[in-house]
C-alpha cells in the first residue's frame, strides 16, 4: 500500500486585533465669570446741569453729523495701534463704536447713550453701558486705556471719578481733554490740569504722547487738530 502522504500544517497566521485608543479631551476650565457693570439709569443731577445724554445723542447725531468722525477717528485708530501696538484695547466714551473700527486687536466700548450703544454693538463690539459720573468695575484690565473727547463733558466734580475708572481699566490711557469752553464743556481744562491729577494717581504723562502727534499732525486734517493738540498719553510708573 502507498504511503499517505502527510500534509504539511500550514503556519496559522493569528491576527491581533489593536484597540482603538480613544484620546479624552480634557477638559477645559471654567472661566471665572467678569462681574460686568449694570446698566445705570441716566439721571440728571438735582440742578439739571448734567445735560441727558439720550436725548443729545440721537439716531441724527450719528448721522450725517457724524461723517467726519466716520473718516478721521478710523485713522485714529490705526495710528494709535500703529504705535502703541496693543494686545487689546477698551475705549471709554466709545459713542457709536467708530475709532475703534481702526483697531485690528480685539476692542470693548463703554457708552452712556442708549443709541451710542446700540449702534457699536450693531458694528460689532461688545459696549456697555455705564453713566461715567459713576465707579465702574469690569474686574479685568486691559493693555490700554482710550478716551477721546470725554473728559471734557463731565463737570468737574466727576473728575476722580473719570480718572479712577480709566486706571482701573488699564496701567497705559490715552486720553483728549478740550480747554475750550462750549455747549456741554462742563470741565474744560488745560493739559496740565490732568497731568497733575493724573500724577496724583502714579501715572506720568510719556514722551510717546509727541510721537502720536506728530504723526497725527501729518495724517488728520488740520481743520481737526483739536484731536492732537489736547492729546495725552499716560502710563503708571
Amino acid at each position: 500500500m502507498a504511503k499517505k502522504k502527510k500534509r504539511k500544517k500550514r503556519a496559522t497566521i493569528r491576527v491581533v486585533k489593536r484597540k482603538k485608543t480613544v484620546k479624552r479631551k480634557k477638559k477645559k476650565k471654567k472661566k471665572k465669570p467678569i462681574s460686568y457693570p449694570p446698566q445705570i439709569t441716566l439721571a440728571t443731577d438735582k440742578n439739571n446741569s448734567y445735560y441727558n445724554v439720550n436725548k443729545e445723542y440721537t439716531k441724527e447725531y450719528y448721522g450725517k453729523r457724524m461723517d467726519f468722525k466716520n473718516k478721521v477717528y478710523s485713522a485714529m485708530g490705526k495710528i494709535f495701534e500703529d504705535i502703541l501696538k496693543p494686545r487689546n484695547v477698551i475705549d471709554v466714551g466709545c459713542g457709536h463704536g467708530i475709532l475703534m473700527d481702526g483697531f485690528s486687536c480685539p476692542c470693548v466700548g463703554i457708552e452712556a447713550s442708549d443709541e451710542g450703544v446700540r449702534q457699536a454693538k450693531e458694528r460689532g463690539y461688545r459696549t456697555y453701558q455705564h453713566d461715567l459720573r459713576f465707579p465702574i468695575s469690569l474686574g479685568r484690565i486691559f493693555d490700554v486705556a482710550i478716551s477721546i473727547e470725554v473728559a471734557e463733558h463731565l463737570e468737574e466734580k466727576y473728575a476722580n471719578i473719570f480718572i479712577d475708572n480709566l486706571i482701573s481699566l488699564s496701567d497705559r490711557i490715552l486720553i483728549t481733554a478740550s480747554p475750550q469752553k462750549e455747549k456741554y464743556h462742563y470741565n474744560p481744562q488745560p493739559k496740565n490740569y490732568w497731568v497733575k491729577r493724573f500724577e496724583a494717581k502714579k501715572f506720568l504723562l510719556n514722551k510717546t504722547t509727541n510721537i502720536i502727534v506728530d504723526r497725527m499732525k501729518r495724517e488728520i486734517p488740520p481743520v481737526r487738530d483739536y484731536l492732537y493738540k489736547n492729546l495725552m498719553y499716560f502710563e503708571k510708573y
